[in-house]
């Protein structure tokens, strides 16, 4: 499969994952859907396990797939466990406003750490990209919720956190995938996520949440957005095996905007002009990056 349809693929699935996460949140708490979503990737293991022994019998994951993989898992778990915790202190809108600048992280770590070039167009795409859609995460005409001094210091360092940690997460994949191919990456993944399904339900229970598994909208939401997350990772794997990962974490990271299509025509969310602005900076950061594919 081509880049270019591989890059499609997981901007689409990316896009339409949000909104069966809002959905499924509309029947069950956000702890309840993040411990659903993780238990997705427990009858995964075996299935991604018969492809891979299929197509490579005699593979196992060596030590460097499961470092680099371990600490992929590792990133995305917290960057999972920070965001919610800022959402939880201010409006989702502007936790994801502030987020979206993980590219640029990434743009940054790329150079130092995968000896990838600085790509100026890349970068400023990247830039472009991330005020887009902070524009459209900043345009909801609320202010946050009044918070203390602590509680602000807290929810800005939950912020940073969640980005940097997105931001890495990528950087990892691609040093994992120098070593193996994407689907035994996945595989490998698939392994340090169930093991993190049960740090996450420990955590939970050690601080006394109420943990409520029994909403069956919520298991049909959330199966569809795991499966939309399978197929994206797939394909985004894929994608960064055939191309450097600032190009393909930056245009990638412009799913955002198909995610608010999808919103205005099946949540039904009202148009609003600075989301409509911060729309033509993610398209105009999206053509900026897709030109300098060949750098």
């Amino acid at each position: 499969m081509t880049l270019d349809a591989l890059i499609i693929i997981t901007i689409s699935c990316w896009g339409i994952w949000g909104i069966f996460d809002k959905l499924a949140l509309q029947n069950a708490s956000h702890r309840d859907v993040l411990l659903m979503l993780f238990l997705f990737f427990v009858p995964q293991v075996p299935l991604v396990w018969l492809v891979v022994h299929a197509w490579t019998p005699a593979w196992y994951p060596a030590k460097e797939v499961l470092f680099w993989t371990g600490l992929a898992a590792t990133a995305y778990t917290l960057a999972m466990v920070a965001y919610l915790s800022a959402m939880s202190k201010t409006e989702a809108s502007y936790v994801l406003g502030i987020t979206a600048s993980y590219p640029l992280v990434l743009q940054l770590l790329a150079v130092a750490l995968l000896g990838e070039s600085l790509v100026i167009n890349r970068l400023l795409g990247a830039a472009l990209i991330g005020a887009g859609v902070f524009a459209i995460g900043a345009s909801t005409g609320h202010r946050p919720m009044q918070l203390s001094s602590r509680e602000r210091v807290e929810m800005i360092i939950c912020v940073i956190v969640a980005t940097l940690c997105w931001g890495v997460y990528g950087i990892f994949d691609k040093k994992a995938l120098s070593y193996t191919g994407p689907i035994q990456v996945y595989f490998t993944q698939c392994l340090w996520d169930v093991a993190y399904l049960f740090v996450v339900a420990g955590i939970f229970r050690r601080q006394g949440q109420r943990i409520d598994l029994s909403s069956r909208r919520a298991w049909r939401y959330s199966g569809l957005s795991a499966l939309m997350l399978m197929i994206g990772a797939w394909t985004y794997l894929s994608a960064l095996s055939q191309s450097t990962a600032s190009y393909v974490v930056v245009i990638t990271g412009c799913y955002p905007l198909l995610m608010y299509v999808f919103a205005l025509l099946f949540l039904k969310e009202n148009f609003n002009r600075v989301r409509f602005s911060g729309i033509a900076l993610v398209v105009a950061g999206g053509i900026l990056v897709q030109l300098t594919k060949s750098m």
